[in-house]
């Protein structure tokens, strides 16, 4: 065989085999004959191309160090532009593939090959397009279970979203933006509706006994509200909000970086009342939070900003 000829590994070989490069020595079409490049200097096989739809253009590159593949391109669509990049380790074995969300032969997204220790599929992407991952999503077959973001480009995730059925039931966040754990999660029921709100001031995921409050700021105790009847209704739409950005502690109302610079008189058109919960115009909520345990079950403070 003409692998054989060129001193490809038999692992190769057969990775070749398997996608149709290679045919037997007297059936192989010349438009598809594979043509090995070799290092002027050392005469070792750095290159080995294709044309793998026959039009007579190579549209596959393997690199190579000897017999041992280090990567692998394809232009699958024929459109002349990379869409498909491919990874393999020491031991010639496949460790992810890139593709190009825009198919615009900018590579980035990569799925790879190994399970995870819970069996899930990890792809990773870079949605600044600059090569460095800033989202992790994992899957159960075709069904996405996790996520994880980076969303200060740090290289540590700051949010965590957990799906049932692909249904969110969980997003947590890490408002301090350094940590790399969580210290706030938004928790759903089984139908996507928004059901609790719980601290956990140094990230350490520890529940209270009971599972309610009790914590005080820099315990290791997990504070959990509840959400109710009407309660519910009344913050949904603080869920939503929280969930587009994670915001630091913020001080008394009216005094923080955030509020001292608003208006003092409070707007009196176009205001959106639900309950205790005002919203006016040209306002973002940042954060929102309880001061003790009001009767209502409702938040008596509101950090907001223009």
């Amino acid at each position: 065989m003409f692998l054989r000829a060129v001193g490809v590994s038999a692992a190769f070989a057969g990775l070749l085999s398997a996608s149709g490069v290679v045919a037997g020595c007297g059936g192989e079409a010349p438009a598809r004959r594979i043509v090995p490049s070799y290092d002027p200097f050392t005469s070792r096989l750095v290159q080995m191309s294709a044309d793998q739809n026959g039009d007579g253009r190579v549209d596959q590159w393997t690199f190579l160090d000897g017999n041992r593949p280090l990567r692998g391109e394809a232009d699958t669509d024929g459109d002349g532009r990379i869409d498909r990049w491919e990874y393999f380790d020491t031991g010639s074995v496949l460790v992810s593939v890139g593709t190009s969300s825009r198919n615009d032969g900018i590579e980035d997204t990569w799925t790879f090959a190994a399970k995870t220790a819970e069996g899930e599929t990890r792809i990773v992407r870079s949605r600044q397009r600059d090569r460095q991952w800033d989202r992790a999503e994992y899957f159960r077959g075709t069904e996405l279970v996790r996520t994880e973001d980076d969303t200060n480009a740090d290289g540590r995730p700051d949010r965590w979203d957990r799906y049932e059925g692909n249904v969110l039931r969980e997003a947590a966040f890490d408002t301090t933006l350094q940590r790399g754990r969580p210290n706030r999660r938004l928790v759903y029921d089984a139908a996507g509706r928004f059901a609790a709100i719980e601290t956990d001031p140094d990230g350490r995921q520890v529940r209270a006994p009971d599972g309610r409050g009790g914590a005080t700021a820099g315990s290791s105790t997990m504070t959990v509200a509840r959400i109710d009847g009407v309660s519910r209704t009344a913050l949904m739409l603080v869920g939503v909000l929280a969930l587009a950005t994670s915001a630091g502690a913020q001080a008394a109302v009216g005094t923080g970086p955030l509020t001292a610079t608003l208006a003092d008189t409070e707007p009196t058109t176009g205001v959106l009342s639900v309950g205790p919960v005002k919203l006016a115009p040209g306002l973002v909520i940042r954060e929102i939070g309880w001061d003790g345990a009001p009767s209502s079950g409702l938040p008596t403070a509101c950090s907001c900003s223009r």
